[in-house]
């Protein structure tokens, strides 16, 4: 693959992959999916409990039943933190339930105290 980088000068690079790290209202992604999505909303909830997922890794799912973006778990400050991304805010209950309901199944795991955090982007 090539691709073409553009500043002062322009560059013609030839890679094997190519990480795009520039979040979801990213240049490159609108352009590759002829979006024009302006925003989406992220539901994030920190969690005391239990799960069968090593914390020393950031878990990033992109199922399409589960958020209209990602959805997301890690460990910090010895809480879960388990998050979804939608376009369409009406739907983060929705997502966010279906989550939780997947990382049960999956992942056993089990919230006894959560708080949440509920923000734009």
């Amino acid at each position: 693959m090539e691709v073409t980088l553009q500043g002062k000068e322009t560059f013609v690079e030839k890679a094997a992959y190519v990480l795009d790290c520039e979040g979801v209202v990213g240049a490159v992604r609108r352009r590759l999916r002829k979006e024009t999505l302006e925003c989406i909303t992220t539901y994030q909830t920190f969690n005391e409990g239990t799960i069968d997922l090593d914390p020393h890794y950031f878990y990033a799912y992109l199922q399409p039943e589960l958020s209209e973006y990602d959805a997301w778990f890690n460990v910090k400050d010895e809480q879960l933190v388990l998050g979804v991304s939608v376009k369409n805010p009406s739907n983060i209950e929705m997502y966010y339930e279906r989550f939780i309901a997947y990382m049960q199944r999956q992942h056993n795991l089990i919230i006894h105290i959560a708080e949440i955090l509920c923000h734009g982007q």
